[in-house]
C-alpha cells in the first residue's frame, strides 16, 4: 500500500503532466480539476501527518483567486498637474482600477474612510473612458465618509478610483473604501501578482462584466470578454512586461530617469482601451488611448505587441509629446519619435522609414529649391517630416532628445505661436548639439523670420562636419539609386514625382510640372547611382498614355560636377521598354538626361522608368 507522501508526490507529477496540455483548450477544465483535487488532498494529509513535507512539488501558477472588497487608496498629484511638470500636452490616466464591474441600473453600496487627510475629494468613476461610444466618458460621483450609496446609469462599467491632490497642495490623503454591495468581480491580471493560470479561472468564474482589465507597472489594459476570451491562451505576463518595455523605452528617448525631481516617471499610468467606437481606429487624448475592436489582435498578443505594433506605440507616444516644440504641423509627426524609440526597443533591426521606403521621397523633397518647399506645408508628407526628426537622431543620438525633453520641462516652456515654437526648438536643435544647423533648417524648409537664422548665427557654433541632410538609417542605401536634381516635377495635382522613374514600377511616371506654372522644353533629371558602373547603353520605358518623350540627351559624370555628352538620341513612341546604346562602354557614377520634345508636341513630358544595362 502507498504511504501518504508517495500519494502525495504522484498527485504532485499529474498535475506537472497536465501543466504541458495547458495550451490544449479540451483539457483546460481537466487540468483545474487535477489541480483542486491535488489541494484537497494535500490538505487532508497534513492534517494527519504535519511532518510529511511536498509542498516544493506545488506548480506555482496555483488556480486560487480572491478579490479585496477593502482597499486603500492614496493621495496623488492630478493627471494634468503631472502632465504640466513633464511638459506634456496630455494628461495620463490619473486614476486606479478596482477590479470591479457594476451592471447597469445596479445600486452601489461604499464605505468611506478618512485614514489621512488630504486636499483632494476621493472620486468613483463609472466606466472606462472611450471604452464605447454610447458613454464615452466615465460617470464621476464624489465620495465622502461613510455610507454612499450610488445608483449606476443604464450603462454600468468597470469601477475605478481618482484620488487626486489640489494642484496647489501636496498630496498626502488616504482613504480606505469598503465595497459593500453592488460591486462584482471582472477578471484582472496584475503583473507580478496575477499568474497566468489564475487568469483562465478568472475567465472561467468571474463572468458577468463584458470587459476585463490587465495591469502591468506602467499600463492598463481594457479589453472586452469577447477579445479576452479569443487570445485566453497568450502568455498575459509577457504581455503585460511588453507593454512596460514599450513604455519604459519612451521614458527614456524623453529623458525621464529619475535623476531628479523634474525627470522623475509620471505617477500615473497609461490606459490603453479597446473601443467599439467606428469613428476611431486608434486615438489618443487626454487620460486615454483606445483601438478598435478589430485592432485588439495587436494589443492582446506578444507577437502583436512586439512586431505590428505601431499603432499603439504611435498613440502612447501622444500622451509623452511636449507642447513646446510640437507646433501644429507636428501632431502626427514628433509623436513617432518615440514610435521610433520602441521600434528599436522591439528589436527591429530596420525602421519603418526604411520599410516604407520613406527616405527616397524625403531626399526627393530635399532637392527641392527652398523658395518652393514649406515644411509645414500639407503636400510635404508627415513621414517626410519624421524623416528630419530622425535624421538629428542620427546625428546626435538619444541624448539629443533625451536632453532637449529635460530642457524643456527645467525651463517649463509654453508658446502660443507656431512662429515661438518653431524657434524655440530651432534654436534648442543647435544648442544641444552643438552645431550650427542652419543649412540643415533652411534645406528642410523650415519658414521662420529671418531673426531666427541670425539669432542661430549669433550663437557661433561651428557647422557639422557632413551634410546632415545626407544621413539614413536604411543599411542599403549606398546601394539605391537617388534623384539628386531635376528642373521640375508635378505633385500638386498628381503624383508625378521625379524619383518615380527609378522605382522600378513602370505604372508610375515623372511629369513636368502642368498644374501651375508649367515649364517648357528641354527638362533635365539628374540621377546618383551611388557608384562607378560600366554601363553599355540604357533602357526606356514610356509612359502609358500622352507626353511621351521624342528626342533625349544622356550626359554622364563621374563627380557631378564634370560631365560628357554621350550623345542624342530619339526614342520610340512605343510603352515597351526600348535600349538606347552608348557609343560604347562607359564607367561612371552620375548621369543626366535632358528631355527635348514630346511626340504630341506639346511643352509636356512624362517618363514612367529608365535603367541601364
Amino acid at each position: 500500500m502507498f504511504n501518504r507522501v508517495v500519494i502525495t508526490l504522484i498527485l504532485a507529477k499529474l498535475v506537472i503532466l497536465f501543466n504541458q496540455l495547458y495550451n490544449i483548450n479540451f483539457f483546460i477544465m481537466l487540468k483545474n480539476a487535477i489541480k483542486l483535487w491535488f489541494l484537497t488532498a494535500v490538505l487532508i494529509i497534513s492534517a494527519c501527518q504535519k511532518n510529511v513535507v511536498v509542498m516544493e512539488e506545488v506548480p506555482i501558477d496555483s488556480l486560487a483567486i480572491s478579490y479585496d472588497t477593502i482597499q486603500v487608496f492614496n493621495e496623488v498629484p492630478s493627471g494634468t498637474k503631472e502632465a504640466k511638470r513633464l511638459g506634456q500636452r496630455n494628461p495620463a490616466s490619473d486614476f486606479t482600477a478596482t477590479g470591479f464591474y457594476v451592471a447597469p441600473n445596479e445600486t452601489l453600496t461604499i464605505h468611506m474612510e478618512q485614514l489621512e487627510d488630504g486636499s483632494g475629494v476621493p472620486t468613483l468613476l463609472i466606466g472606462t473612458y472611450s471604452r464605447y461610444k454610447a458613454k464615452w466618458n466615465p460617470t464621476v460621483v464624489p465620495l465622502t465618509a461613510g455610507v454612499n450609496t450610488i445608483q449606476a446609469d443604464e450603462y454600468g462599467g468597470l469601477l475605478y478610483i481618482r484620488y487626486n491632490s489640489n494642484d496647489n497642495s501636496i498630496a498626502s490623503g488616504k482613504v480606505q473604501l469598503e465595497f459593500r454591495s453592488g460591486h462584482r468581480p471582472t477578471p484582472h491580471f496584475v503583473l507580478g501578482k496575477t499568474t497566468n493560470a489564475q487568469w483562465q479561472t478568472m475567465l472561467d468564474t468571474w463572468t458577468t462584466a463584458p470587459d476585463v482589465i490587465l495591469e502591468s507597472n506602467e499600463t492598463m489594459l481594457v479589453a472586452s470578454r469577447t477579445k479576452a476570451l479569443e487570445y485566453r491562451q497568450e502568455n498575459q505576463q509577457q504581455l503585460m512586461q511588453t507593454f512596460d518595455e514599450i513604455t519604459k523605452a519612451e521614458y527614456s528617448i524623453s529623458g525621464i530617469d529619475n535623476s531628479s525631481a523634474e525627470h522623475k516617471e509620471n505617477v500615473h499610468k497609461l490606459l490603453m482601451t479597446e473601443t467599439d467606437n467606428t469613428d476611431y481606429f486608434m486615438v489618443a487624448t487626454w487620460y486615454r488611448t483606445a483601438y478598435i475592436s478589430s485592432a485588439m489582435n495587436i494589443l492582446l498578443t506578444v507577437d502583436g505587441a512586439r512586431n505590428n505594433g505601431w499603432g499603439p506605440w504611435h498613440e502612447l507616444g501622444h500622451m509623452h509629446q511636449q507642447g513646446a516644440w510640437t507646433w501644429d504641423a507636428l501632431g502626427e509627426v514628433t509623436v513617432n519619435i518615440y514610435s521610433l524609440a520602441a521600434e528599436r526597443k522591439m528589436g527591429h533591426l530596420t525602421s519603418r522609414l526604411t520599410r516604407d521606403n520613406v527616405w527616397v521621397d524625403a531626399m526627393d523633397y530635399l532637392v527641392i529649391p527652398y523658395a518652393e518647399k514649406d515644411f509645414n506645408a500639407s503636400s510635404t508628407s508627415l513621414f517626410v517630416r519624421l524623416a528630419m526628426f530622425q535624421q538629428l537622431w542620427l546625428a546626435f543620438g538619444d541624448n539629443f532628445y533625451q536632453t532637449l525633453h529635460k530642457e524643456t520641462r527645467v525651463e517649463q516652456a509654453t508658446f502660443s505661436t507656431r512662429e515661438q515654437q518653431m524657434r524655440y526648438f530651432m534654436l534648442k536643435a543647435c544648442t544641444i548639439s552643438g552645431k550650427n544647423l542652419s543649412a540643415f533648417f533652411r534645406k528642410w524648409g523650415l519658414k521662420v523670420n529671418e531673426s531666427v537664422y541670425t539669432e542661430i548665427e549669433n550663437l557661433n557654433l561651428p557647422t557639422p562636419a557632413e551634410d546632415l541632410t545626407s544621413k539614413t538609417d536604411d543599411p542599403n542605401w549606398e546601394n539605391k539609386w537617388l534623384v539628386i536634381g531635376y528642373t521640375n516635377q508635378e505633385t500638386a495635382s498628381e503624383n508625378g514625382r521625379a524619383a518615380n522613374m527609378i522605382d522600378g514600377n513602370a505604372a508610375s511616371y515623372w511629369h513636368s510640372r502642368w498644374s501651375s506654372n508649367p515649364g517648357t522644353y528641354p527638362y533635365f533629371i539628374t540621377i546618383d547611382m551611388k557608384k562607378d558602373i560600366a554601363v553599355t547603353g540604357f533602357t526606356f520605358t514610356q509612359r502609358n498614355g500622352s507626353r511621351r518623350v521624342k528626342d533625349v540627351e544622356i550626359q554622364v559624370s563621374p563627380d557631378n560636377v564634370n560631365w560628357n555628352s554621350e550623345g542624342q538620341f530619339v526614342l520610340q513612341n512605343v510603352v515597351t521598354p526600348q535600349n538606347v546604346a552608348l557609343p560604347a562602354v562607359k564607367s561612371f557614377r552620375y548621369f543626366k538626361l535632358i528631355f527635348k520634345s514630346a511626340f504630341d508636341g506639346t511643352q509636356n513630358a512624362a517618363m514612367a522608368e529608365v535603367a541601364i544595362y
